[in-house]
C-alpha cells in the first residue's frame, strides 16, 4: 500500500495532471454528452442506453478509473426526454460515485430550430479512506465520508444532425457536508461546461464532426477538449483529441447498425516522459444501443 502512496504522489508532483479536480473526465464526450448536460439527450429520436469504462495511467496501481451508465426515453409528444445518470470514479484511496435522475424539455423556434433546457437531481458519496495509505504516518489517520445532494442545469441549442451549443452545470451540490469541503474540495466543486459541435458533410460517403468541451471551475485553469472525427458511410468514425493539459488521443467508433455502437479511445501525454515509462496511457471502452422508433434516423452528432 505504501508502494501506491509513494507512486500516486510521485504522479502528482510530477506530471501536473489535474485529475482529481475534473472528476468524471472521459475521452468519448463527442458521442454522448448527456453525463454532462443532460439536454444533449434530445438530439436523439430513439431512446439509447450507454456504458463507458474509463482506465487512466495502465500499469500503475491504484490509478484513476471511471465507470459511466446513462440512459434516457424520450417523450415525444412534449417534445421532451427523462433518464438517468450513474457515474463512479475511484483515485488511489477516494471514490466518488452519483447517480441522478434528469428531465430534458425542447421548444421549437423555426422548423429545424431548437432551444431546450434540462434539470437534474441526484446525489453524491465521496469517500477518501487516508489511513490505508500508511497506518504509521500521522497525516493519514483520517478518513472522510460525505454525502451530498445534487442539482444539474444545463442549457442547449440545436439544429438535430447538424449543430449545437451548450452550457451546462451538470452538478451543484445542495450543501458542502464536514471537513470534505475544506480538505478535498475539488469533488465538490461546482464545474461549469460550455461544449458546441458540428456535423459536416465532405463528400457522399464522409461526414467530419468537430467538437469542444471546456470547463471551468473556482481555482482551477480553464481546460478545453478540441476533437475531429471523420465518418465513413456512417459505419466508422476516425477520430483525434487534444486536451489542453497536453494530451492527445485517438478515437475509433464502430456502427453495426442503427442500433448497436462500441467506441475505443487511446489516451496520452505529449510531455509527461517521465509518467510515460511507468505507464501505458489511458483507455477507454464505450457501447451504445438505441431502441424505439427513432432507430430508423442516425445518430452521428
Amino acid at each position: 500500500m505504501k508502494t501506491i502512496y509513494n507512486t500516486l504522489l510521485l504522479l502528482l508532483c510530477t506530471t501536473g495532471l489535474a485529475y482529481a479536480q475534473q472528476p468524471f473526465t472521459y475521452t468519448q464526450y463527442m458521442d454522448n454528452l448527456a453525463p454532462i448536460n443532460a439536454t444533449y439527450s434530445l438530439l436523439d429520436k430513439a431512446g439509447a442506453v450507454h456504458a463507458l469504462v474509463r482506465k487512466q495511467w495502465v500499469g500503475i496501481d491504484g490509478a484513476p478509473s471511471t465507470l459511466i451508465a446513462n440512459g434516457h426515453l424520450p417523450l415525444a409528444s412534449i417534445g421532451a426526454a427523462a433518464g438517468l445518470n450513474i457515474m463512479h470514479d475511484e483515485f488511489g484511496p477516494e471514490k466518488m460515485t452519483e447517480a441522478s435522475a434528469f428531465l430534458a424539455k425542447s421548444v421549437r423556434l423555426s422548423e429545424k430550430e431548437y432551444l431546450a433546457a434540462s434539470m437534474s437531481f441526484g446525489v453524491r458519496r465521496y469517500e477518501a479512506r487516508y489511513s490505508g495509505l500508511d497506518p504509521h504516518d500521522p497525516l493519514f489517520q483520517d478518513d472522510i465520508l460525505e454525502t451530498v445532494g445534487t442539482l444539474g442545469l444545463g442549457l442547449m441549442y440545436f439544429i438535430p444532425e447538424k449543430f449545437y451549443a451548450g452550457v451546462s452545470v451538470p452538478r451543484i451540490s445542495f450543501r458542502e457536508l464536514g471537513r470534505a469541503s475544506v480538505e478535498d474540495s475539488r469533488y465538490f466543486k461546482n464545474h461549469y461546461y460550455l461544449m458546441m459541435g458540428f456535423l459536416g458533410s465532405l463528400g457522399e460517403d464522409i461526414k467530419i464532426k468537430p467538437a469542444i468541451l471546456a470547463s471551468y471551475a473556482s481555482n482551477i485553469p480553464l481546460h478545453a477538449d478540441i476533437s475531429t472525427t471523420l465518418y465513413l458511410k456512417e459505419a466508422i468514425g476516425l477520430g483525434l483529441n487534444y486536451r489542453t493539459n497536453n494530451e492527445m488521443g485517438a478515437i475509433l467508433s464502430v456502427f453495426l447498425n442503427n442500433r448497436l455502437r462500441f467506441g475505443y479511445s487511446y489516451q496520452f501525454g505529449l510531455n509527461s516522459y517521465r509518467l510515460g515509462q511507468v505507464n501505458d496511457g489511458t483507455h477507454e471502452i464505450t457501447l451504445g444501443y438505441r431502441f424505439g422508433e427513432g432507430i430508423g434516423f442516425s445518430k452521428l452528432l
